[in-house]
């Protein structure tokens, strides 16, 4: 992981230089293993080391998948991020405020918000190139939950030479 500091945001760049993003608060970095139906699968795991200016945290999952896979066939990616919405629900969440599903440039993406019991809302993006998917969050207090921190990170968020 590269991070560097430019006009007071954190430009993130994973290891192998597909994923980019952008933070007001550096990230701590972490790998773990998940052992799949196909093998192993290294997760790349990017978190807000405190909050923001605005109180807001952020959270960035990173993972490629395996060749055999690919994520754009028929409705996999939409079924794969319902799957992510109702593990995150199922895990505190109240509620889901909306999901909206878009193609961009070989590349799927879902963009949702969940509203928390505690008063804590997520604002997400889930992002796939068919092979790669990235899960990128920010957690902020309802009453301070439009504000361009959170679509500033997360319009940067990008999977860049999608297809090599």
């Amino acid at each position: 992981m590269s991070a560097v500091q430019s006009n007071m945001w954190y430009k993130t760049q994973s290891e192998d230089t597909r994923l980019h993003f952008n933070t007001p608060v550096e990230m701590k970095y972490s790998i773990n293993k998940a052992l799949t139906s196909s093998g192993p699968l290294l997760i790349h795991r990017y978190q807000s080391s405190a909050l923001d200016s605005l109180d807001n945290t952020y959270n960035v999952v990173y993972y490629r998948m395996h060749e055999e896979i690919n994520i754009h066939r028929d409705s996999t990616f939409e079924k794969l991020a319902g799957g992510i919405v109702d593990g995150m629900l199922e895990n505190g969440g109240n509620r889901l405020d909306y999901i909206d599903y878009s193609d961009v440039v070989l590349q799927k993406k879902a963009k949702m918000r969940l509203s928390y019991d505690d008063g804590k809302v997520c604002n997400g993006l889930i992002l796939s190139d068919g092979q790669s998917m990235v899960i990128a969050q920010s957690f902020t207090l309802k009453y301070s939950s439009l504000n361009d921190y959170i679509d500033r990170f997360l319009t940067s968020v990008q999977l860049v030479n999608a297809r090599d």
